[in-house]
C-alpha cells in the first residue's frame, strides 16, 4: 500500500500499481486495469442524488433542483424531480432524458420494481407508475407515510428490495413515529430504525433500532443478511463517527443518548461492523457480477460524500457476524466531487453518482453553497469493453421458454436476468412449483441454483412453497441453510419450528443465530426450552443477542428464567436468562436477583448484572440492601486489609447515580474513618 498526497491536502490510500486518469476537472485513482468514463451530465441530469435501473436498463435518477431552502419551504414548493435516462444506441452513454416525475419533495431513494418507481420523499414513500408508456408518471400514490419531517429531512431513505421480496427503508432523525408490526406489537419512539414491508403493505417489521442520526442505504448478501450505511453511529472520538453496519435482527446500536430509552436491550449496544470516521457515507451496494475480476462478487461498495471516494468492503465472516477488509476503489482529486450513490449496471460495470456542490443542508462539513457546481454520472469498467450481450434479457423470448430453461436463468451470469427470471417465476406461482421443488432436491444441482430457488419460494408466500423450505434445513451447506432460515423466519412459519430448533445445534454460528431469530418470530412457546438449552453455545455477542431477543419475543415465563439463573451450572445460560428477564420483568424479585448476581463467581454473569443495574435507578434501595448484607457478612478478621470493601466500592462506581447507593457509600466511608 502506498500513499499519495492530493492537492487539497488529503492523504488517501492508493494501490502500488493503481490506475490514474484525468477526466473533466478530476484526477481519478482506481485499481489497475479499470477506466472511468462520464456517461451522463447536464443537461440530461444536473445534480443526481440517487438512482436505480429498471427491467430494460433505463436509469431513473433523482435530480435535485439545487435548493437548500428550509424543509418547510421545500415541502411547499416541491422543487425536485426524477428523470429517466436512456442509452438509445447501446454505446454505454446516456443520450436521452425525460422528466418522469416532478413536483417532488427532496428525493432520498429510488427503487424500480415490478413496473413501478418507489421514491422516498419525506415524509412519505411514493409509488409512481407510467401507465401509458410515454416515460412520465401518470399514477402517483403514497405507499408508506412516516408522518414526520424534521429540519434536516433525513426522516426517510429508500426504499430497497431484499432478496426475500420485502421492501426495506431507513428512518433517521429523531422525530417520534408510530408503527404497528406484523405480530400486533407497536413501535412508538424517536429512535432511528430500519423497517421492511411487503409491496402490498402487509408484514411490516422493524429490523434494527439505534441512536445514529442518519441511516441511509441498505443492501444484502446472498443469504439475506442486511447491511447499511449511517452517519454518527458513534459520538465523534478516536477517529470514529460514521459507519457501515451489519444489522442484526432487532439489534440496538449507538450512538448512546435519550432516544434509546425504553427500547428492548439484549445486552451492551451492538457495534458498527466498520468504522469510517467523518466520511458521510450514503450509497451502498452488493456487487453481483464477475466482470471486475476474481474476488469482487459479493463485495460491498460504499460512497463517502466527505472523503470523495468509493470504497470496496470485502466481507469476512466472524463470530456469527462479519468484519470487512476495506480499500479505496475510486477516488477523485476534485474537492467538489461528492459521490452519493453507487449501483451495478446490467453488464457488471459500476455507476457512480456525483451530486456536485449544491448540498449543505445540515451537513457540518459542506457549508459552502455551490449550486453552479453541477454533478455527473460516471461508469467504472475494465479497459477492455464488456462482452456481455443483452444484459437485461430484453431479447429473451420469455413467453416461450421451457420451464427448465427459465429456472436455469436463475443463475445466469447476468444479474439483472437472474432477478427478472425470479420475478416471472413468482408471478406464475403454483404451476411452476413442482418443477422448482424437483430441481431443489436433485443431487447434481449447484448450491447457487438451490439458493435462488429458496428465494423464489420465499417470494411466493404459499403454503406449499414454504413447506418445501424445511427440507433445505438439512443441507450440509451452511449458506443454503442460512437463506432458508431467513425465508422461514420472515414468514414466521410455525410448522417448521422443530426443524429450526434442530439448527440451534448447528456447527456454524451464523446458522445458530438465524435459527434463534426465526424462532422468535414464530411465537412458538415450545422453543423457549431449546433456546435456553442452546445458551452455553451462544457466548458470542451476536448469538447471545439473537437468543435473548427471541426469548423476549416469545414472552418467556419469568419463573422459568429465574430457575435458570438460580439453578443452572452454565454461566452463559444464567447470563442469557438474566438479560431476558430484565427486559420482561422489573419487579423487586428481579432486582434482588440482579443484586445477588453482582457477586456471582462467573464474570460474565457479574458483568450482565452490573449492566442491567445501570438502567434501573429505581432499584437502588434493593441493590443497596443486598450490598449491606454482603458487607455485614465480612468481619474485620476476614478482611483485615479492607480488600473486600475496596472491591465493593469498585462495584458501586457504575451505580453511583442511585440515591440509595450514594447513602450506602457514605455509610461505608464513615465506617472506614472510624476504623
Amino acid at each position: 500500500m502506498s500513499f499519495r498526497l492530493l492537492s487539497a491536502g488529503w492523504i488517501i490510500s492508493s494501490w502500488m500499481h493503481a490506475g490514474e486518469m484525468a477526466l473533466d476537472h478530476h484526477v481519478f485513482w482506481m485499481p489497475e486495469g479499470l477506466v472511468v468514463e462520464k456517461v451522463a451530465g447536464p443537461p440530461l441530469v444536473n445534480r443526481p442524488i440517487v438512482a436505480d435501473l429498471d427491467a430494460r436498463g433505463d436509469l431513473y435518477v433523482a435530480d435535485s433542483s439545487g435548493s437548500n431552502d428550509k424543509v418547510a419551504q421545500q415541502l411547499e414548493k416541491r422543487p425536485h424531480r426524477i428523470v429517466r435516462l436512456r442509452d438509445q444506441d447501446g454505446d454505454g452513454l446516456y443520450d436521452s432524458s425525460v422528466v418522469f416525475a416532478d413536483g417532488l419533495m427532496f428525493p432520498e431513494g429510488i427503487l424500480c420494481y415490478q413496473g413501478a418507481v418507489y421514491c422516498a420523499a419525506p415524509p412519505q414513500i411514493l409509488r409512481l407508475e407510467d401507465i401509458n408508456g410515454d416515460g412520465q408518471a401518470d399514477r402517483r400514490e403514497v405507499w408508506m407515510d412516516g408522518k414526520t419531517l424534521t429540519g434536516c429531512a433525513n426522516d426517510l431513505h429508500g426504499p430497497y428490495l431484499g432478496p426475500d421480496g420485502w421492501i426495506y427503508w431507513a428512518k433517521g432523525a429523531f422525530a417520534r413515529q408510530q408503527h404497528t408490526l406484523f405480530d400486533g406489537s407497536t413501535i412508538d419512539d424517536s429512535a432511528a430504525h430500519l423497517f421492511r414491508m411487503l409491496p402490498d403493505g402487509t408484514e411490516r417489521d422493524v429490523v434494527m433500532s439505534g441512536g445514529m442520526d442518519n441511516p441511509v442505504e441498505v443492501t444484502f448478501d446472498a443469504t439475506g443478511e442486511v447491511f447499511f450505511t449511517t452517519t454518527f453511529v458513534s459520538h465523534p472520538r478516536s477517529g470514529k463517527r460514521d459507519g457501515l453496519v451489519h444489522a442484526l435482527y432487532r439489534g440496538v446500536y449507538p450512538k448512546e443518548h435519550g432516544v434509546l430509552d425504553g427500547l428492548i436491550l439484549t445486552g451492551p449496544y451492538l457495534d458498527a461492523m466498520t468504522h469510517l470516521g467523518p466520511a458521510a457515507p450514503s450509497g451502498l451496494m452488493t456487487y453481483q457480477s464477475n466482470l471486475l475480476g476474481e474476488g469482487f462478487q459479493g463485495n460491498l461498495f460504499s460512497t463517502q460524500f466527505n472523503l470523495r471516494r468509493i470504497q470496496r468492503h470485502q466481507l469476512i465472516p466472524k463470530e456469527g457476524s462479519y468484519i470487512t477488509k476495506d480499500e479505496d476503489f475510486l477516488v477523485s482529486s476534485h474537492h467538489d466531487f461528492h459521490p452519493t450513490d453507487v449501483l451495478e449496471d446490467g453488464d457488471g460495470s459500476i455507476l457512480v453518482l456525483d451530486t456536485g456542490g449544491w448540498y449543505k443542508l445540515c451537513c457540518p462539513t459542506s457549508q459552502l453553497y455551490k449550486p453552479d457546481i453541477l454533478g455527473a454520472i460516471y461508469r467504472v469498467r475494465p479497459e477492455k469493453p464488456s462482452s456481455v450481450t443483452d444484459p437485461y434479457g430484453t431479447q429473451v423470448d420469455w413467453d416461450h421458454l421451457s420451464l427448465t430453461r427459465h429456472i436455469d436463468l436463475l443463475i445466469d451470469e447476468r444479474h439483472r436476468v437472474r432477478e427478472k427470471a425470479m420475478q416471472k417465476l413468482v408471478r406464475q406461482g403454483h404451476p411452476v412449483l413442482p418443477k422448482l421443488l424437483q430441481r431443489l432436491q436433485l443431487d447434481n444441482v449447484s448450491s447457487k441454483l438451490r439458493q435462488q430457488i429458496v428465494w423464489t419460494l420465499c417470494r411466493m408466500h404459499s403454503t406449499e412453497a414454504l413447506q418445501a423450505l424445511q427440507s433445505v434445513l438439512k443441507s450440509s451447506e451452511a449458506s443454503l441453510v442460512c437463506a432458508a432460515l431467513h425465508a422461514i423466519g420472515m414468514h414466521h412459519d410455525a410448522r417448521a419450528s422443530e426443524a429450526v430448533m434442530d439448527c440451534l445445534r448447528h456447527a456454524d454460528p451464523k446458522v445458530r443465530r438465524l435459527a434463534a431469530e426465526a424462532l422468535g418470530r414464530m411465537k412458538v412457546s415450545e422453543a423457549i426450552e431449546p433456546l435456553l438449552e442452546s445458551a452455553p453455545s451462544m457466548q458470542i455477542r451476536a448469538l447471545e443477542h439473537a437468543v435473548v431477543q427471541a426469548l423476549v419475543q416469545l414472552d418467556a415465563d419469568s419463573e422459568t428464567l429465574v430457575d435458570v439463573v438460580t439453578s443452572s451450572d452454565k454461566p452463559q445460560a444464567k447470563r442469557i436468562a438474566l438479560l431476558a428477564l430484565s427486559q420482561l420483568n422489573d419487579s423487586e424479585q428481579v432486582a434482588a436477583l440482579v443484586g445477588e448476581s453482582l457477586f456471582a463467581e462467573a464474570s460474565t454473569l457479574r458483568d450482565a448484572a452490573l449492566w442491567i443495574s445501570g438502567f434501573h435507578p429505581e432499584w437502588g434501595e434493593t441493590l443497596a440492601a443486598v450490598m449491606r448484607k454482603k458487607r455485614s457478612a465480612m468481619s474485620s478478621s476476614q478482611d483485615p486489609e479492607g480488600q473486600s470493601l475496596l472491591a465493593l466500592l469498585e462495584l458501586c462506581k457504575p451505580l453511583v447515580t442511585h440515591p440509595s447507593i450514594q447513602v450506602l457509600l457514605g455509610e461505608w466511608l464513615e465506617e472506614d474513618q472510624e476504623h
